[in-house]
């Protein structure tokens, strides 16, 4: 059977590495939400906690007043920035690209024994390529807008991890 050609060989070694900077990206892009989440619902848990002893007059009028105020903002912000959605959405990416960087995987062990021809191998690929287009595209259903400098950084990252696991010699 002939096997995959380079030019094949090289697709799928950079589907491989864009793959690993996706699942890292989207994995800190989730923590990121979620820590954003649990920061909003604690501050609104204390304030709220406060408006409580307010409302049995152990607190100062003042003290009433910022806690009401608090409490209305965070309100508003959980309400408008949807961190807990932004979250769901960006693990399920992460989820979903890990899946693929998963099979990718499987088919680079395919295509360096030349035990898939390039045919099937292109067709493998372009599956998954529409599986991670079609998974990272739902970022911006939930309104997650890019964050560049991450991008870059998992870009680094991913490429050092993939060097190392793949390192030859």
């Amino acid at each position: 059977m002939t096997g995959a050609t380079d030019a094949t060989r090289n697709a799928v070694w950079q589907e491989m590495l864009d793959t690993a900077r996706l699942v890292r990206y989207y994995g800190r892009m989730a923590s990121g939400q979620q820590r954003r989440n649990s920061c909003v619902r604690l501050v609104l848990l204390a304030s709220a906690t406060a408006g409580v002893a307010a409302a049995f007059d152990a607190l100062p009028e003042a003290v009433q007043a910022l806690s009401s105020a608090v409490v209305a903002v965070l309100v508003a912000l959980d309400f408008v920035a949807d961190h807990a959605n932004k979250a769901a959405v960006l693990d399920a990416i992460k989820c979903e690209c890990s899946d693929v960087q998963d099979e990718l995987a499987v088919l680079w062990g395919d295509v360096q024994t030349d035990s898939i021809h390039d045919d099937d191998a292109r067709r493998n690929l372009a599956e998954l390529a529409r599986r991670l287009t079609r998974a990272t595209s739902r970022a911006g259903s939930a309104r997650v807008s890019e964050n560049e400098r991450l991008n870059v950084s998992c870009a680094k990252d991913a490429y050092k991890a993939m060097a190392d696991q793949y390192a030859v010699g």
